[in-house]
């Protein structure tokens, strides 16, 4: 649950400045340096920006009544804004996921 907390509070306050692939830099260094197993770092990675990514897409359709998810949903040829959330929670949780896999893997390796 530490793991899980640390990963979605450091990622939600970096992403504030930085660009959208810190969510792969904080599970990287924080599942090296907590020495958790591969498998255990990729799911609590993968869940932690999962909800992380799902619910600031679900407040920015909220935010603008659904016109930018049902634009970007159009242009992509999705369908449905709800499909577009769940994707985009889907990337960024299997891109942290892998991030935290090869963290710990890092840290069996060293």
């Amino acid at each position: 649950m530490r793991l899980f907390s640390l990963i979605v509070i450091v990622s939600l306050v970096l992403q504030f400045w930085l660009p959208w692939w810190t969510v792969m830099a904080v599970p990287l260094v924080v599942c090296c340096l907590q020495g958790s197993p591969p498998g255990r770092s990729f799911l609590i990675s993968f869940l932690a920006v999962f909800l992380l990514w799902c619910v600031a897409s679900v407040f920015i359709h909220l935010r603008t009544g659904g016109l930018l998810t049902g634009r970007v949903s159009i242009l992509l040829q999705i369908g449905s804004p709800v499909l577009l959330i769940l994707l985009t929670a889907f990337i960024g949780g299997l891109a942290a996921g892998t991030a935290g896999w090869t963290g710990a893997l890092i840290r069996r390796l060293l």
